[in-house]
């Protein structure tokens, strides 16, 4: 629908009325317009200018009668005689020409990527329309006659005159006959080699550039008359004498083939003769060949026996860990068969049963041999069902012993290998948990469990985490959290009354364990670094009040210390913990001295020193080191027992106190190797070496504490030796940055006495436009500006190109598309005729 105007008479106007006023008004049509084509006429510039005028009118026509395309932007305010750039634009043409621009530049090079090189046509007026085919033809044929006829000649011995000529013996090159006595040799033999005879070179090749002496082998041109032989006497004598060299080495080839012949036939006798060689002596033989020694006698009789040596066989091959876990499998199955019918009165399948039948034994994991005891009548059976609980696992092994446990224990992982079935790796995590459950029962028995069998479960627990990794370490970490709870509740919880506070003795070997199994040196481990965090926070909050609390320190100690052998990590409980051991069991000096501190350890609590006081070793009162049944000071070690013995505690005797003592120094011995490289070692260290230097210097002299005076003294020497190494320096406590002040923030107005409303400012309160500030945020503004701008071209690049290649491809589909539609009517044709047919065929018949 046109777009309507009033006219000022107050008639409406419709869309092409206007358009005809609008050119009529310019004079593009009417009265005008003729005048307009009769002065066009008259000049031809004139006629150039009213051309631009005329589509100058036309453009402003066009733009009048689509008021859509120019777009008003608003204005904040109105103000007269104010011209603001960008008031008013002209989208549609701007995006038109940014169109057209980009096809001229983006659409060509779309066009020509992926293509690599070209052809670009240079010949000679290709490009220029103003002449005519056989014009082109014919300037391109002149010019690369010229060409040619300028091109020097590559082989050209003139220096460009035209009066010398080449000769052969006083005859002109160019009127000889190329094939006129040339002495070619025609010979067929195809064997020759190749070579040019001299007689050729003497008589066609210039004689090599060489005189021929008088008695060379070329053949002459003239008879013996002196007349000149023809040329098919000159031929006729070539052809003959090649053929007399053809015979002449054919002859010689005759006589060497002869001659190997020959040789071959003497080899033999030869080779026999120097077989048997030893058999002859050597006057009678070879009566001029050398005595053998009889080290070339021994060599020689060495060989001839290497040749009834037996040839070595292949052994068979090695067996893999599926293949040995189900013949270990089956072995335990046989076995238990076996058993099953001794058991009913009945002989076994076979008297030889691989060594399993008759009670011998069976073959463990890896081919390691694990010896078969009986219950009461009955034999230990073979194969057991799988536990899935720890209760089913006491249901299984209640009646048998420790040995017998760890035995089944044997039996199971060969059952129920993962190898064997995709079920066994569930059942594999159900036996580790099984297995860290059974090992934390026999940790707090009473006497303790020997140590074989401790060691024996601990390595099926790890070869079952191996299995599994991810279940057993969210096992463990289960295990971690519930010990550190427990640790907690029950330092909280602690009064007069002995009883087993945690950690308990399973807590200290589980971790232990856990330690051993997983890696202890990532600086982050799901498992591990939980379990350093919990033991140092018993080694940080724990109160020493009795022998047990102190064995558990130390124990704690060296399971922190394999913790971070690997790693070097320094834990400052730890060195807190044996500082405090030491100061309780071997310091000497002023129990009043610094309110009851050593120097350089952390603060004591009140509740710990008052019990420092009864761990001391007084190696110069009452009480004499070498006591009770002669015992040395070696002989004092810490037991097991301390931790699981049912008693109130264990007592502080004389014996007690020197095994913490020992445990004590090996411990800051171990750690002092550990820390030796970090630059604080003196600081960490100085307090054991004042209280060892303090003990060492009372123990002096006195007979009875001769032996942990030594141990004390070599843990203080070695000390020394690892502080001698740095460079004592002055060091300053730690100290947070020193920094200026900050100001208060005034709220008081500034007061400037020369503000004027006609000066402009800044936000900094400054009226100088040159001023850097300005400067910079102008520059800013400008580059944000550019970047937009810079963003929006590109993405409008981006929206061409994306048009550009869909209309590509819809272009191709469509070409594709009547092919096929132009195929398939072809094909569809064919069909209809061949129906056709076939039908007339089929009547016909009829």
């Amino acid at each position: 629908m046109g777009a309507i105007k009033q006219n000022p008479k107050g008639k409406k106007l419709s869309a092409l009325k206007k358009l005809k006023s609008s050119l009529s008004t310019a004079g593009i049509i009417g009265q005008k317009a003729t005048v307009t084509k009769k002065d066009k006429k008259k000049s031809t510039d004139r006629s150039t200018e009213m051309q631009k005028k005329l589509a100058s009118k036309l453009r402003e026509i066009q733009n009048e009668m689509n008021p859509f395309e120019i777009q008003v932007n608003n204005k904040k305010d109105q103000v007269l005689g104010r011209k603001v750039r960008g008031e008013s634009g002209r989208p549609a043409i701007s995006r038109q020409q940014g169109i057209e621009k980009r096809e001229k530049t983006l659409l060509v090079e779309l066009d020509r990527s992926n293509k690599v090189g070209g052809i670009k046509d240079r010949r000679f007026g290709e490009n220029n329309p103003s002449i005519s085919y056989e014009e082109k033809m014919l300037t391109r044929f002149t010019k690369e006659r010229q060409k040619q006829i300028n091109k020097p000649n590559l082989y050209d011995l003139s220096d460009g005159s035209d009066n010398e000529t080449l000769t052969h013996f006083g005859q002109n090159l160019a009127d000889v006959d190329d094939y006129d006595n040339l002495g070619l040799d025609i010979s067929d033999d195809d064997e020759t080699s190749g070579a040019i005879d001299k007689r050729t070179v003497s008589n066609d090749h210039f004689g090599g550039f060489e005189s021929v002496s008088k008695g060379s082998s070329g053949y002459s041109m003239e008879k013996g008359d002196g007349t000149k032989k023809t040329r098919a006497e000159i031929m006729q004598e070539v052809i003959a004498k090649s053929k007399m060299y053809r015979y002449e080495r054919q002859q010689a080839r005759e006589d060497d083939s002869l001659a190997r012949e020959e040789l071959d036939e003497e080899f033999n006798e030869i080779q026999s003769i120097l077989a048997s060689e030893g058999n002859f002596s050597s006057g009678k033989v070879f009566a001029d060949k050398p005595q053998r020694n009889s080290t070339d006698e021994l060599y020689d009789t060495t060989v001839r026996e290497l040749i009834f040596d037996k040839r070595a066989k292949p052994m068979d091959r090695l067996k893999t860990e599926e293949e040995i876990a189900a013949e270990q499998k089956h072995t335990l199955e046989k076995a238990e068969r076996h058993r099953i019918r001794r058991m009913k009165g009945i002989d076994s399948e076979s008297k030889e049963d691989n060594g399993i039948s008759g009670g011998k034994g069976v073959v463990g994991k890896k081919g390691s041999f694990v010896s078969s005891k009986k219950v009461g009548d009955d034999e230990l059976p073979y194969t057991f069902d799988a536990p899935e609980d720890y209760n089913q696992w006491v249901e299984l092994v209640d009646s048998y012993t420790l040995e017998q446990q760890l035995l089944i224990a044997d039996r199971l992982r060969v059952l129920y290998h993962p190898s064997l079935s995709p079920q066994n790796k569930s059942r594999c995590e159900n036996m580790f948990e099984v297995f860290m459950e059974h090992i934390a029962v026999l940790s707090e028995q009473d006497p303790p469990v020997p140590q074989k069998i401790i060691d024996g479960f601990a390595k099926h627990i790890s070869d079952l985490a191996s299995i599994s990794p991810v279940a057993a370490g969210n096992f463990s970490r289960d295990l971690v959290v519930d010990f550190q709870s427990r640790m907690v509740k029950d330092m909280n919880q602690q009064s007069g009354t002995f009883r087993k506070y945690a950690p308990l003795a399973s807590d200290l070997v589980r971790m232990r364990l856990l330690i051993s199994i997983f890696s202890s040196s990532d600086k982050y481990h799901p498992v591990i670094t939980p379990v350093i965090l919990a033991l140092s926070q018993y080694l940080s909050l724990s109160l020493i009040s009795n022998g047990v609390d102190a064995s558990k320190h130390v124990i704690i100690c060296g399971i922190l210390h394999e913790a971070v052998r690997l790693s070097r990590r320094y834990i400052p409980e730890v060195m807190n913990s044996l500082q405090l051991l030491m100061y309780s069991l071997l310091y000497v000096g002023d129990d009043k001295m610094g309110n009851g501190q050593f120097v350089g350890m952390f603060p004591l609590s009140n509740g710990q020193q008052k019990q420092t006081s009864k761990f001391r070793i007084l190696v110069n009162g009452t009480e004499s080191i070498s006591d009770e049944s002669g015992k040395s000071y070696t002989d004092y070690k810490m037991k097991w027992g301390w931790l699981t013995n049912e008693d109130e505690a264990i007592e502080l005797v004389l014996g007690t106190k020197l095994a913490l003592a020992r445990s004590v120094l090996v411990l800051v011995e171990k750690y002092a190797q550990l820390y030796f490289a970090e630059t604080s070692f003196p600081e960490t260290f100085d307090p054991f070496i004042r209280m060892l230097g303090a003990f060492v210097d009372q123990c002096r002299g006195n007979k009875a504490s001769c032996d942990i005076y030594k141990h004390a003294l070599q843990v203080l020497d070695a000390l020394n030796a690892i502080k001698s190494n740095f460079v004592v320096t002055k060091r300053k406590a730690l100290e947070l940055q020193k920094h200026k002040p900050v100001a208060i923030r005034q709220v008081a107005p500034k007061f400037d006495a020369a503000y004027s409303l006609d000066k402009h400012y800044d936000k900094f309160g400054k009226n100088n436009r040159e001023n850097s500030v300005s400067e910079v945020e102008k520059l800013t503004k400008m580059h944000k500006k550019e970047t937009r701008g810079a963003i929006r071209e590109l993405r409008k690049d981006a929206m061409f190109l994306s048009q550009a290649k869909l209309t590509k491809q819809k272009e191709k589909d469509e070409i594709y598309k009547n092919k096929m539609k132009a195929a398939w009517s072809i094909l569809e044709t064919d069909q209809g005729e061949f129906k056709k047919e076939d039908r007339m065929n089929k009547k016909f018949k009829r």
